[in-house]
C-alpha cells in the first residue's frame, strides 16, 4: 500500500465497536468533519502537528491545514458550524474507548481494539 509524501498510509474512519454507524460514504464524512453536520455524533481531530491529520484533511477535501483553517474559521464566524473537538493521540484512545458517539480518524494500521473502521480513506497512488 502507497503512503502520501508524509508517510502516512490508508487512514481509517473509526468508532467503537458498538456505535450505531456501521458505513460511511465519503460524502458523510466530509459533512460531519468538514461541515460540522454531526448529528449526535462527536467527530474528534488529532492535533495540527500530527502528520495524519494533515494527510486525512487532503485526502477529504482537498484542502490543506491552512485551508481547513480558514474555512472553519469562516464557518465558525457565519455561525454554520463548529470544528471537532481536538485531542492527543492517548487522549483520543481514551474518548473513543468511553464515548459510543464519538468518532475519529486513525492510521488504518494502528486501530486499537474495541473499534472498528466505518470508512478508509488511501493515499494517492499518483503522489510521489
Amino acid at each position: 500500500m502507497a503512503a502520501d509524501p508524509n508517510g502516512v498510509g490508508a487512514i481509517a474512519v473509526v468508532v467503537r465497536s458498538d456505535s450505531s454507524i456501521r458505513l460511511m460514504t465519503r460524502d458523510e464524512v466530509y459533512a460531519m468533519f468538514v461541515l460540522d453536520r454531526r448529528g449526535d455524533f462527536h467527530p474528534i481531530d488529532l492535533p495540527e502537528s500530527d502528520p495524519t491529520r494533515g494527510a486525512f484533511y487532503m485526502r477529504l477535501a482537498q484542502k490543506n491545514l491552512t485551508m481547513m483553517r480558514a474555512l472553519r474559521s469562516k464557518l465558525v464566524f457565519t455561525g454554520a458550524g463548529r470544528p471537532p473537538q481536538q485531542l492527543d493521540m492517548p487522549s483520543l484512545l481514551g474518548r473513543l474507548a468511553a464515548d459510543h458517539k464519538a468518532i475519529a480518524y486513525l492510521p488504518a494500521a494502528d486501530l486499537p481494539s474495541g473499534t472498528r473502521s466505518v470508512a478508509i480513506l488511501q493515499p494517492d497512488p499518483s503522489a510521489p
